[in-house]
């Protein structure tokens, strides 16, 4: 009787273990996967920046040259 009490209570712990250990398997796997979502993210934002701030610099650049381009027009028509 003593070894079926054992067995059982062997068998008991194991499932406990391995329950524990799923668990621990899956919030480190859930942990990982939202750390890669998060990294994502960061990566899509800091690439929308880095578009907007390109726009930007070309905006400012035609502006300028358009600037410098109408002085010189407005330079030339005066004698």
């Amino acid at each position: 009787m003593t070894t079926y009490t054992d067995n059982r209570e062997s068998l008991a712990n194991r499932q406990t273990e391995v329950l524990a250990t799923s668990s621990y398997k899956s919030s480190k796997l859930n942990y990982t996967n939202t750390i890669i979502s998060e990294s994502d993210s960061l990566l899509e934002n800091e690439k929308s920046i880095k578009q907007t701030e390109s726009k930007r610099r070309k905006r400012l650049k035609r502006d300028l040259e358009q600037n410098l381009s109408l002085k010189l027009i407005r330079e030339e028509s005066y004698p």
